[in-house]
């Protein structure tokens, strides 16, 4: 089996669910507002810091000027240059509660340079239970294992493999939402400190910028931030806090730490060969017949597993079935409404007739269910074709 890469950070759905999208990628507005300080050939502008920290002339990194943050998308763009050319580690964590709900997600990494190989592992706790998931690859192989504990069903170790191998492209502690969260506020050059290579410009922000928040949809009702950066425009470290009102009331916190920049290796996890072995490798090919019914094949080489759900993808939420028993290679089974009924069926032959038209349906993905109930993709494919999901 195959899967998407899961290098996105899963900071973004926690995000969302207090209701802050994406940064947007435009200057920010607001009192701190200037134009990008980058230089026309790419290097950081030099300034003068206003009552800063003493140090005469400073090398502020794009995105930063000595009023303060003044583009977060190129202080962001920057950061991941640097990164990705020297290689990193570093750690995060994201808290959020809302009423009596309440989500911790960690992720800890270490990514080399060129963004070749990388280890990452996303920790997500909810009241409920914890899912771990742990994302080893290089150049050429990726494995991901997914461990489940503490919930009422048990514990679960699940295996996959990753398709899309290539290198990493952004900083996955930074992307989307979160950097959408740490770029709210209206930031101060607080203090700079050490020279060169080893400046370290402290930002605050006491207030969101209220016409971003507001692009947003977001009531923020507190907001406090500071951000730790150097020269090359890499983020050393992040602490911010927001609290949102109205229907969407939630308090969340982010805590970043850069550790490793230079000389930095990564091994391949001591359950690798465990999960080789038992990640299941899975392609499916998937053809929708007279808008009717989907004729949905088992390219192998292993096995669609017995209780697996079948998911036509739609514009709206998928639709799911589960297999009643398992597909091996090279074997079709079909996917319908009954002439007399409204949940799908499978079936081993095509049937003769149908009910409802499943015309919106765009592809299919199968999926494995934990005892948590939770899904992961095995494979999938858009109608007409084969592929992994």
């Amino acid at each position: 089996m195959r899967t998407r890469t899961l290098v996105l950070l899963v900071f973004a759905a926690a995000v969302a669910l207090a209701g802050c999208g994406g940064l947007g990628g435009t200057t920010t507005d607001g009192p701190n507002a200037t134009t990008n300080t980058t230089a026309t050939d790419g290097s950081p502008a030099t300034a003068t810091p206003d009552g800063g920290g003493g140090n005469g002339d400073v090398d502020y990194p794009p995105g930063v000027t000595e009023a303060g943050l003044a583009n977060a998308t190129a202080l962001f763009e920057a950061d991941w240059t640097a990164l990705n050319e020297s290689g990193f580690a570093a750690t995060a964590t994201l808290n959020r509660s809302a009423g009596d709900a309440t989500l911790t997600l960690v992720r800890e990494g270490r990514i080399t340079a060129g963004g070749q190989d990388a280890l990452l592992r996303n920790e997500e706790r909810t009241a409920n239970g914890t899912v771990e998931t742990t994302i080893w690859r290089n150049e050429t192989v990726g494995l991901n294992r997914i461990n489940e504990r503490g919930f009422e069903s048990g514990t679960a170790t699940l295996y996959r493999q990753q398709s899309d191998i290539g290198r990493i492209g952004a900083n996955p502690f930074y992307s989307g939402p979160t950097a959408g969260i740490i770029a709210l506020g209206n930031y101060d050059v607080a203090s700079v400190d050490g020279t060169g290579a080893d400046t370290r410009i402290t930002l605050t922000a006491d207030a969101a910028n209220e016409s971003r928040a507001s692009q947003l949809r977001v009531d923020v009702t507190s907001y406090e931030s500071e951000l730790v950066v150097d020269p090359t425009g890499r983020v050393r470290a992040a602490d911010t806090t927001v609290e949102t009102g109205g229907q969407r009331a939630a308090t969340i916190s982010i805590d970043y730490e850069l550790r490793e920049t230079a000389d930095v290796t990564v091994d391949r996890p001591d359950w690798f060969e465990t999960g080789a072995s038992e990640a299941p490798d899975v392609t499916v090919s998937a053809e929708l017949v007279n808008e009717s019914y989907v004729a949905l094949t088992n390219e192998g080489p292993d096995a669609l597993e017995s209780g697996w759900q079948v998911q036509l993808r739609t514009g709206l939420r998928p639709i799911s079935v589960s297999l009643p028993s398992a597909v091996e290679r090279g074997e079709t089974v079909y996917v319908s409404y009954p002439a007399d009924g409204q949940e799908l069926q499978v079936t081993e032959s095509a049937p003769s007739e149908t009910g409802e038209s499943i015309s919106g349906a765009r592809g299919v993905t199968v999926v494995e269910v934990s005892p948590s109930g939770r899904t992961y993709p095995v494979a999938g494919t858009a109608l007409g074709g084969a592929g992994q999901p």
